[in-house]
């Protein structure tokens, strides 16, 4: 978990430019449905208008939500982590045992692979009457 605190901390910048240009791109097709709605001749073009518009609103609200987490990570959970816990170096990586195998000795004798045992069909045959 510190190794995204100190990703989040260090590449916020970017975060932030890239949660601009999307907040840009919602309020282009806020605004391009605001005017679709003001020039709509029917009733069901207005709807989809404003249906457009309120989802440009909702996309905005939950961008500036993750904007906000991204703020409160680096700005206040990042300055809290020990220096023990942002190090990270090449010797942190866990260290990975091979599987131990128990030795099976090769000369032994095996059993044969099982074969089908033929099943032998009954007939029945009726007597004739005499």
């Amino acid at each position: 978990m510190p190794e995204l605190i100190t990703a989040v901390e260090s590449y916020a910048p970017w975060l932030y430019g890239l949660l601009g240009c999307l907040a840009v791109r919602e309020l282009w097709v806020a605004r391009r449905a605001l005017r679709g709605r003001r020039a709509a001749a029917f009733g069901v073009e207005r709807e989809a208008y404003l249906g457009r518009y309120v989802r440009s609103l909702v996309t905005l609200l939950l961008l500036m939500t993750i904007g906000f987490g991204i703020f409160t990570v680096a700005s206040v959970v990042a300055p809290t982590l020990t220096p023990e816990q942002r190090r990270r170096t090449d010797r942190d990586v866990p260290f990975v045992a091979p599987t131990v195998l128990a030795p099976v000795p090769t000369n032994s004798p095996t059993r044969p692979r099982a074969t089908h045992t033929p099943v032998v069909p009954d007939i029945v045959t009726v007597t004739p009457r005499p």
